[in-house]
């Protein structure tokens, strides 16, 4: 049970205590729930670097380093200067107040359950055992990372040599960091455990919601409109699936990349440089957890671009376009970019290196959507929400340039599932449901939280970016 506790509570006990030092002006809820994120990203990058010294993983020697860094964070640590909150309208009304705590009540009560499906349930979405805890078993049992390979590489094996395939083709090659959590928390149990390795999925759960709250206060929102933010993410039929359901690598690549974006929508209006390495790290983050972290990367480096440097971006993004036009007329054309591998744009096929291969053709799935976002009960009202605000905001002119990053990136997204499914082999899992509800999982959190940016006084953001500069 001591290993269990430590294995639950050092990394997040280290990230927030990093964070705590350096963004003291911070709402304590982002500092939670961005501190369990870098927590969970340093355990795991220890982990590797252990692995490569060629050691054997070790659950306490690894622990005692976390806990090491935990205390170094407190070295000569200037002393903690009172520091006012983030400005944000209070609740005044009794009935607002009251509302806030049924809220917060109904996801407390939400939780407790999840918590129980957690513990009663052994492992079982069929990712979970198909892709990512394999490997966790095979790392936990043998105590070093062993290499998983194509099953081409492992039929050529030699006498002793050492390594396992899996039956998806692809999957031995998905970044590390899911089962990487599930490792530790078996080395912290000293025992392999169905439930309890799946226990971090309720921790990233609520810290997604604890971001999302917290940024909202940093934004200057008020208790009442954070909360109502953070509800309606947190009790979204396919959030709590994918938290009882433990296993799946979606939900952490949900909270990276919609966490990440927040910070990066939070720096746009602030330029508070912590906001823009907490966006940094959480893209890092998400490269760890799966193969889309990469797109993610990529459409986050063209938002920031257009931040700082709007015409050059709007003239590249455009020059780009004409030149990718020009090769798709031409044939095509191909090139091998360093420590990647072959990049191929052609008529009949695109290979991306590091992410995919896929032959371009368009599949009309526009009634998996339909059922998806507007039919089914996975989104509740938000499929609905989501364009009828957008449409009142652009006629209430709320979309002020001020948000075109913001509003950039959003597009991005969009765009990102509508060439995925429409245009790629990846139809074949938006018509049998398989994919499309988990691709939609990665976005609506941030998608939230940017109807909040939309309806944001000037002056409440103004406010806000004095605030945190302190």
């Amino acid at each position: 049970m001591t290993g269990l506790l430590l294995a639950l509570c050092l990394p997040p006990a280290l990230g927030i205590a990093w964070l705590s030092r350096y963004w003291k002006s911070s709402h304590w809820s982002a500092i939670a729930g961005y501190g369990f994120l870098l927590g969970i990203l340093a355990t795991t990058l220890l982990m590797q670097l252990w692995n490569a010294l060629g050691l054997k993983l070790a659950f306490y020697p690894m622990a005692a380093i976390l806990a090491a860094l935990t205390l170094l964070a407190f070295y000569k640590r200037p002393l903690r200067q009172a520091s006012t909150p983030p400005p944000s309208t209070p609740v005044k009304s009794v009935g607002g107040k009251w509302l806030f705590w049924l809220l917060a009540g109904l996801l407390l009560l939400q939780y407790g359950g999840i918590l129980l499906e957690i513990i009663w349930r052994p492992l079982y979405p069929w990712d979970a055992w198909m892709n990512w805890a394999p490997k966790a078993r095979v790392w936990f049992e043998f105590r070093e990372l062993v290499p998983w390979i194509s099953r081409a590489a492992w039929l050529h094996l030699e006498p002793g040599e050492l390594a396992y395939t899996l039956g998806n083709p692809k999957a031995s090659l998905y970044p590390p960091l899911v089962p990487l959590v599930q490792t530790w928390m078996a080395l912290g149990l000293g025992a392999w455990n169905d439930s309890l390795i799946n226990l971090p999925w309720l921790l990233c759960s609520i810290t997604l919601g604890l971001g999302l709250y917290g940024q909202a206060r940093n934004l200057g929102s008020s208790p009442l409109s954070a909360m109502l933010v953070t509800f309606g993410v947190l009790s979204l039929p396919y959030v709590s699936i994918h938290t009882a359901l433990a296993g799946y690598a979606d939900l952490w690549l949900s909270t990276f990349i919609s966490l990440g974006a927040i910070a990066f929508f939070l720096w746009t209006l602030t330029r508070d440089p912590r906001q823009l390495i907490l966006a940094i790290l959480m893209a890092i983050a998400a490269t760890q957890t799966k193969v889309p972290g990469i797109a993610w990367v990529a459409m986050l480096i063209l938002a920031w671009l257009l931040s700082v440097a709007p015409r050059i971006t709007i003239t590249g993004i455009l020059g780009g376009i004409l030149v990718l036009s020009y090769l798709w007329i031409s044939g095509g054309t191909s090139m091998d970019i360093p420590l990647l591998g072959r990049l191929v744009l052609s008529p009949e096929r695109i290979t991306l290196p590091g992410i995919d291969s896929f032959t371009l053709d368009y599949h009309p799935v526009w009634k998996a959507f339909w059922q998806a976002w507007w039919v089914q009960g996975s989104w509740l009202f938000f499929g609905w929400l989501f364009p009828l605000v957008l449409i009142y905001a652009i006629f209430s002119r709320r979309l002020s340039p001020r948000l075109l990053p913001a509003t950039f990136l959003v597009v991005e997204a969009f765009l990102f599932l509508f060439i995925t499914f429409f245009f790629t082999y990846h139809y074949a899992s938006a018509l049998d449901g398989t994919t499309i509800n988990r691709a939609t999982l990665h976005m609506v959190p941030m998608l939230f939280f940017y109807l909040l940016l939309l309806f944001q006084p000037k002056e409440t953001a103004n406010t806000a970016r004095e605030h945190l500069h302190q």
